[in-house]
C-alpha cells in the first residue's frame, strides 16, 4: 500500500506540501490522525481504496443507489440487522447527499461505496467487508471476505455483476412485482 499526502486540501490560507510514502507507519498514521489538517490518499492494488481522509467520524457511512430496487432492498436488510444503527447510510439518489471529496456521483452510483470510521473510503468487495464487519451476523462474512484469495474472487464476480445488473434488477423487478418499484 502507499500513501500520499496532499498538502493542497489543506484549510484555506494553509501552506501547500506533497509527501510520498511507499508504506506509512502506523506511527506516522495516528500523527496524521491526530493533526487532523491533511489528507492521506491510499492505493492498493486492487483499487479499492480511493482516498481516506484523517477525520474520524463515530460511525461508518454506507453510500448507495436508492433509485436500484435491487440495492434498496439489500439495504434494507442491513438497515433491520442488530447494531445497525453504528452505520449511517446516504441514499445516492437524494439530490440533496453529500459526498466525500473524493468520490462523484457517478463513481458512488457505479461502485458500492462505504467510509469506515477512520475515514478511509472503500468500494466494491472491500465496502461490503467493511459494511459487514458492522453487523454481529455479517461478521463472519466479513473475515472470510477478506482473505486475499477469497476477495480476489469476490470482487471479480462483483465485477461481473456489475456488468449485468441492469439485467439482473429487471429480472428481481418482475420476480417480485410492485413492492420492488
Amino acid at each position: 500500500m502507499a500513501a500520499l499526502l496532499r498538502g493542497d486540501e489543506l484549510p484555506r490560507g494553509a501552506f501547500g506540501w506533497t509527501c510520498a510514502f511507499a508504506e506509512p507507519t502506523s506511527l506516522l498514521r495516528k500523527i496524521l490522525e491526530l493533526s487532523g489538517r491533511v489528507t492521506l490518499i491510499e492505493a492498493e492494488d486492487e483499487g479499492n481504496v480511493r482516498r481516506s481522509a484523517t477525520n474520524t467520524t463515530s460511525k461508518a457511512t454506507v453510500f448507495y443507489d436508492g433509485a436500484c430496487p435491487l440495492c434498496r432492498a439489500e439495504i434494507g436488510l442491513y438497515r433491520e440487522a442488530p447494531e445497525a444503527d453504528a452505520l449511517e447510510f446516504v441514499d445516492l439518489s437524494d439530490p440533496g447527499a453529500t459526498l466525500p471529496n473524493a468520490l462523484n456521483r457517478d463513481d458512488a452510483l457505479a461502485r458500492f461505496h462505504v467510509r469506515t470510521r477512520d475515514g478511509r473510503l472503500v468500494s466494491g468487495v472491500t465496502a461490503f467487508a467493511e459494511l459487514w464487519a458492522q453487523l454481529p451476523r455479517w461478521r463472519g462474512l466479513a473475515r472470510i471476505a477478506r482473505w486475499p484469495i477469497v476477495r480476489t474472487l469476490l470482487e471479480l464476480a462483483y465485477r461481473i455483476f456489475l456488468m449485468l445488473r441492469p439485467g439482473i434488477v429487471w429480472l428481481f423487478v418482475r420476480l417480485t412485482g410492485p413492492r420492488a418499484r
